[in-house]
């Protein structure tokens, strides 16, 4: 209290700082990889995708509900639909009952081998579609599902897959957090001013609880998404990415925890001041 500008300034910056790492937040789903490198489940999937990258592929699929890909019609514009999409980029190959494709190029399909793709990739309830990106992590192929769900087709289309449901979920998030932080921070400030009758102190409230809880996201994303100082947090394997509902959770929890304190708090300094110290000694005597 002797050095306010000084301690404000300096503290605002080291959190300033901390919050920087957030810009390049990249966000995916969890993995294999979150669990220790000795889990059997790990192994098991580290195994897969060294000796087997074909089955440890995760497609984007896309299904055509209601269309009939046996007849001649039905061909064509599946064909059409599937070459289209093997040329988006970031797409590898695509599959389907008509062949694969590649660059908008149909590959070589024999006989035996286009009868067991009709096979499986056409029943009663419609036709689907496995296009493989190029990329093999999630968050690197989601411009690939919004490349796809742009893409005029033979009719409906439904996309799946994980990339679209960290496209689906990232979205979700993203259109419902306004709301959510425009109630919290409302309800706080209504909260704080009817206990201490300011409205400079619930402003104060919500904007360093907002600064601290920043400085916490851009550290999670230098050590758990960078792998850095995992020498003092604990050995892991970083992913590249953070877990979509992570921020958001902790966001929930330690914005709570922080207004609780912020109530326990005020107290102390509300009751000291009407108890008749002044207002630097009530301060002192709350911290």
């Amino acid at each position: 209290m002797r050095r306010p500008v000084l301690i404000l300034v300096s503290v605002s910056a080291v959190l300033i700082v901390l919050v920087l790492p957030f810009a390049g937040v990249r966000f995916g789903l969890l993995d294999h990889r979150t669990l220790p490198a000795d889990h059997p489940v790990a192994e098991t999937a580290e195994n897969l995708t060294r000796g087997f990258p074909a089955a440890a592929e995760d497609p984007i699929t896309v299904v055509l509900p209601g269309r009939d890909a046996t007849t001649v019609i039905g061909q064509d514009e599946l064909d059409e639909y599937a070459a289209r999409l093997s040329t988006l980029p970031g797409v590898a190959t695509v599959e389907t009952a008509t062949g694969g494709y590649v660059d908008g190029q149909p590959t070589a399909t024999t006989g035996p081998q286009a009868a067991v793709l009709e096979a499986r990739y056409t029943a009663a309830a419609g036709t689907w579609v496995a296009v493989t990106p190029s990329a093999t992590d999630p968050a690197d192929a989601r411009s690939v599902v919004r490349d796809m769900r742009d893409q005029p087709a033979p009719g409906p289309v439904l996309v799946g897959g994980s990339a679209a449901t960290l496209v689906d979920a990232t979205d979700t998030i993203a259109d419902r957090l306004p709301w959510a932080l425009g109630v919290i921070a409302l309800s706080t400030f209504v909260l704080l001013f009817l206990f201490t009758g300011s409205l400079l102190i619930p402003v104060k409230a919500i904007v360093t609880n907002l600064l601290s809880l920043s400085a916490t996201f851009g550290a999670l994303v230098y050590v758990f998404q960078e792998g850095h100082l995992r020498w003092l947090v604990g050995d892991f394997t970083p992913t590249g990415t953070l877990e979509t509902t992570l921020p958001v959770l902790i966001f929930c929890v330690a914005f709570g925890l922080s207004m609780d304190y912020e109530i326990f708090l005020l107290s102390r300094i509300t009751e000291a001041h009407r108890n008749g110290a002044t207002t630097t000694e009530a301060v002192a005597q709350g911290l």
